[in-house]
């Protein structure tokens, strides 16, 4: 989507990745669709989930709010 060619995305990828960090912010207590709370959800699954599939946030989980 940015227009660029392909050997420069991954050159670029290939110098930030080794320096990245990521943060990941989310309220365990926080209760989901099935009643359980967030942590225990990821317990379970193993596996980190966004907002956009758990339509949990402290703000609009919409698609349409993000382009804006």
């Amino acid at each position: 989507m940015s227009n660029i060619p392909w050997s420069t995305f991954e050159s670029a990828c290939t110098k930030i990745f080794p320096n990245t960090r990521v943060a990941l912010h989310f309220h365990p207590d926080r209760l989901t669709a099935d009643m359980k709370t967030v942590a225990q959800s990821l317990l379970e699954q193993g596996i980190y989930k966004s907002q956009f599939e758990t339509y949990i946030s402290n703000g609009s989980v919409s698609f349409r709010a993000c382009l804006l």
